[in-house]
């Protein structure tokens, strides 16, 4: 689906945010019409209205985490998150936040597609660097010239 352009190098996934309602745990609907879940739209405290639920960011706290611990079983480590920086501090607010903050670099500038329903993880490969693969440093580029500039942590090597 376009504009993927970062997805070709296999090293970078979406996936589409956990949700809930007054039920409990639930899942969006998705199909052609919304664009398979791209096109669903949350409000700044991570709720939808067309779909009666909202964002269930303890879920997706526990998810990141988990993705961290998998990818350096596997000698990989995650890049960083691209998400809605306005929903950021509702993530950041949950039971996991403060080790999502140490653990992860996250997006501080909006993308030009908000990411908002859905979050991308970018991976990093330490045995392909400079192979197709962002540099630690670097951003990638958008269309519009924009970019997603990496949070650098002090116990990383690069």
């Amino acid at each position: 689906m376009r504009p993927h352009a970062t997805h070709r190098n296999g090293l970078s996934i979406d996936f589409m945010v956990p949700v809930k309602n007054a039920l409990g745990p639930t899942m969006l609907r998705t199909h052609r019409a919304n664009k398979y879940g791209y096109a669903v739209h949350f409000d700044g405290n991570g709720r939808c209205a067309a779909q009666g639920c909202e964002i269930d960011f303890e879920a997706m706290a526990s998810h990141l985490l988990c993705l961290a611990e998998a990818a350096e079983v596997h000698g990989l480590s995650v890049w960083r998150v691209i998400f809605a920086p306005d929903l950021q501090p509702h993530l950041f607010a949950t039971n996991k936040g403060e080790q999502l903050q140490e653990k992860l670099s996250f997006s501080k500038k909006q993308s030009w597609v908000r990411h908002d329903e859905h979050y991308h993880i970018d991976f990093h490969n330490p045995e392909e660097a400079d192979e197709g693969t962002p540099s630690r440093t670097s951003s990638w580029k958008t269309p519009n010239g924009g970019g997603v500039e990496p949070r650098v942590k002090r116990s990383e090597p690069w």
